[in-house]
């Protein structure tokens, strides 16, 4: 089989003369992240043997995941999340009874308490606002390819994990640790990503769904 116009990874010819098995690369995802994390990532793929982004993307996209070492984090992410729903149901129910309290205020004409309680108002939105931090604005986006076979594992991986591949992709890049950087989630997401977590740590990954791309599209040899 000729690799000409083929992108893909090499692998280890089987034998004098036999043509050389190339896998395809022709998978495209894309990694949503910080200013400061492309920043990182140029840096540590330039210390790689390839020294391109997309070597570093490939290398560790399917790399283990060590879900004791995470089901600490997870626990404690998932307590974390639980106390600011609290605090945010108690800041709403506060807020709505400010702003009863304000028409109320207005209807009898209270130019003073209507200052007053509307001050209390913004201070409770204030707060409310604050908790839980703003996420980091990810405004750069990183551009790789996996193979077919890759890629299957990762969108398995992700919809275990129940988020997206380019967070997933984004965790294994940088390494990340649940309650760390996905605040950008929902608060229903984050849950189900830590409750995810706590499940696969029990029960294990399970097995991924075998696909026709397990044999290579090109010349139908097996890519496992």
């Amino acid at each position: 089989m000729s690799s000409r116009g083929i992108v893909g990874v090499p692998v280890k010819s089987g034998g004098r003369g036999r043509p050389r098995l190339v896998i395809p690369v022709d998978q495209r995802v894309t990694l949503v992240v910080t200013a400061p994390e492309r920043a990182r990532a140029n840096i540590e793929a330039a210390r790689g043997n390839k020294g391109t982004l997309a070597s570093l993307i490939r290398n560790r996209a399917v790399r283990s995941i060590d879900m004791n070492e995470w089901l600490p984090e997870a626990l404690s992410a998932l307590e974390t999340l639980r106390r600011e729903e609290s605090e945010r149901d108690l800041l709403r129910r506060q807020i709505a009874q400010t702003n009863r309290s304000i028409e109320s205020a207005k209807m009898g004409r209270n130019a003073a308490s209507v200052d007053a309680l509307s001050s209390t108002r913004d201070e409770l939105h204030a707060k409310y606002t604050s908790i839980g931090g703003a996420p980091t604005k990810r405004d750069s986006r990183i551009v790789g390819r996996l193979t077919l076979v890759d890629y299957e594992v990762v969108a398995w991986r992700a919809a275990r994990l129940h988020i997206t591949i380019s967070d997933y992709l984004r965790i294994m890049l940088f390494n990340l640790s649940p309650g760390q950087s996905d605040k950008h989630l929902s608060a229903n997401s984050r849950r189900r990503f830590y409750e995810s977590i706590i499940e696969i740590s029990r029960d294990g990954w399970g097995e991924p769904p075998r696909s026709s791309s397990d044999k290579c599209p090109h010349c139908g040899e097996s890519l496992r």
